[in-house]
Order: C-alpha cells, then sequence, then structure tokens
C-alpha cells in the first residue's frame, strides 16, 4: 500500500466517524425534546360558546339595532306558528308549522310595501318633486282611484274593454290586412288568420301595450337566448301565453281551492257588464 493510498483511507475513517457521531448527537436530542413534550401538558383548547347539541349559540341582537324590530318580528311568526307537542321526528311539517294561522310573511311583507306606496302618492308634495317615472305612477293611480270611486259608471256595458277589443279588431288604417286582430268569439263570422307578418306581429305586440298599457294579452319579454346563449346574438325576445290564463298549476292541480274565487269573481264582472 503506498502513501496516497494510506492517507486516503485514513481521512475515509475519519469522516465515517465524524459523521456518525453527528447523527447520535441528533438522534439523541430529538429523544430528550420528545420526552420533554410528553411530559409537558397540552395546551388548552379556545372554548366555544356551544351547547350539548354543538350548535354555536347566535348573537344577541340589542333594541337599539335597526334591525331589531325586523328579527323580533320573524322570531314572533316562527314561535306562534310552532307546535311543540309534535315530535319533529314523527311529522316535522307539523311541528314547524303546525299552529301557522293568518298570511306568509311574503304577503305581510308585500302588503306592508303597498302601503308605503299608497301613503308616498297620496303626498302631493312628495310626487311634485319626484322624477317623471313616479308622476306618471302617481298619474294612473289617481285614474285608478276616481274609477274604483265610480266604478258603475267605469264598467258601464264595458266600454273600456270593448273599445281596445273593436280598435285591435279594426287595425292600422295604412296596413289594414296586416294589422287586423279580431277576437274570434266576439268576431264569429271572421276566418281565422294565419300567423301574423312582422309588420302585423309588432303592431299586435306595441299597440295593446302601447297605447292601452294591456301586456297582458300578449306577454312579450327578454330574455337570453336559451339556444345559443353565448353566441353573438345573446338575447332574445320572447312571446307567452295570455297572462290572463290560470298556469298549469291552477287549472289542472289547484282548480278545487280556485274555484270559488274564480266564480265570484266572474259572477261579479258580469254583473257589472249588465248594469
Amino acid at each position: 500500500m503506498d502513501k496516497k493510498t494510506t492517507i486516503f483511507s485514513v481521512i475515509s475513517a475519519v469522516l465515517i466517524i465524524a459523521g456518525l457521531g453527528t447523527l447520535g448527537v441528533s438522534i439523541a436530542t430529538l429523544v430528550k425534546v420528545l420526552s420533554k413534550e410528553e411530559i409537558a401538558p397540552p395546551a388548552p383548547l379556545p372554548q366555544k360558546d356551544v351547547n350539548s347539541l354543538n350548535i354555536h349559540s347566535p348573537k344577541q341582537i340589542e333594541p337599539g339595532n335597526a334591525k331589531y324590530s325586523g328579527y323580533k318580528q320573524m322570531v314572533e311568526l316562527f314561535k306562534a306558528s310552532l307546535n311543540s307537542s309534535v315530535n319533529p321526528c314523527d311529522d316535522f311539517y307539523q311541528y314547524a308549522c303546525g299552529n301557522f294561522k293568518g298570511e306568509m310573511s311574503f304577503v305581510n311583507v308585500q302588503m306592508d310595501n303597498l302601503e308605503k306606496m299608497r301613503e308616498q302618492l297620496n303626498d302631493k308634495n312628495y310626487v311634485k318633486n319626484a322624477p317623471r317615472p313616479v308622476k306618471t305612477l302617481a298619474w294612473f293611480y289617481e285614474k285608478c282611484v276616481a274609477a274604483r270611486m265610480n266604478w258603475a259608471d267605469a264598467v258601464l256595458n264595458s266600454n273600456v274593454v270593448m273599445k281596445a277589443v273593436q280598435d285591435l279588431a279594426a287595425g292600422n288604417k295604412n296596413y289594414p290586412e296586416e294589422t287586423k286582430f279580431p277576437f274570434y268569439m266576439l268576431f264569429q263570422n271572421e276566418t281565422v288568420k294565419n300567423f301574423p307578418t312582422p309588420r302585423g306581429l309588432s303592431y299586435l305586440l306595441g299597440h295593446l301595450a302601447g297605447v292601452y298599457g294591456v301586456p297582458t294579452i300578449v306577454p312579450m319579454s327578454v330574455d337570453t337566448n336559451w339556444k345559443d346563449p353565448y353566441g353573438k346574438n345573446g338575447y332574445s325576445l320572447f312571446i307567452d301565453q295570455p297572462g290572463t290564463m290560470l298556469p298549469q298549476i291552477g287549472h289542472s292541480r289547484s282548480w278545487d281551492i280556485l274555484k270559488p274565487g274564480g266564480s265570484s269573481l266572474m259572477t261579479s264582472s258580469m254583473l257589472a257588464i249588465d248594469m
């Protein structure tokens, strides 16, 4: 063995011994740290405000909060509807709504909004300084109130409705063949026409809504283009069935419930026509 080989062997042995020594010290230190952690008590977890069902207690709202009244009414509504004598596991609906009486909350909110609108529309100073759309709404409101105060004269011989029906049957004098739309129930001698031309369809849609403010006979709406919502024509004009018709849920599923009210409305309407 020459001198270079001997030196290389000695250096290698020294490096191996140093590495093993370092590893031994690291292991001893790790064992010592782990031993201390096992002995030390764990840090206490933060306590949460929960009950036996592990449900967090809701934050309390103070009486001075602007939303206090609304939350209070909601709680009273829930409590009044609840029937605690029923086991919710047996019949949850009866448990949650068994004592429900009166109108739904949506109806209450709607009626409250209508009452506030009525108060504002009767405030002449408010209407005087309001934007033009509000002034137009106030004008319609006053006309409706005046009509209801003299309802017998307003509905006498159905003049208002029949004027619109006859006007639609007469069409536009410049395009009579394209814009005549008689109600075939009232004009039974008329020949049923084909689907209207673009000019006739635009007249049918625009004349009723624009002149008479009646968009319910031929309702229209703008919505996304269902066939190609991401195409260059992203929106479409939709024409629906008359809004005067009951939806499917009304004429097939709930007819027994709606029939008395509908019969009463039809009777009062016919009596008004005969006056």
